[in-house]
């Protein structure tokens, strides 16, 4: 999955990222303005795996899809 936040004018320095298992969160700051927003993801990630990249004043994340029966347990049927 790549996540993708389109901030014009924005330094890097100036943007925090959050990532958790079913969303992100997104702030950043310009001249006195603050945006600040967050998202749902509708299927958990790995955030152990996330990679980043910033370009153009646009960052970029990318992070796996988590699977659903990573931390599951066997049931032994009675």
């Amino acid at each position: 999955m790549k996540i993708e936040v389109i901030l014009p004018g924005i330094e890097k320095e100036n943007i925090s990222f959050k990532l958790g298992e079913g969303g992100f969160y997104v702030k950043a700051t310009k001249k006195g303005v603050e945006y600040v927003d967050s998202y749902s993801i509708c299927f958990p990630v790995n955030t152990d795996k996330a990679a980043t990249t910033y370009s153009s004043r646009i960052p970029k994340v990318t992070v796996p899809y988590q699977d659903p029966f990573e931390n599951a347990v066997d049931v032994k049927l009675e």
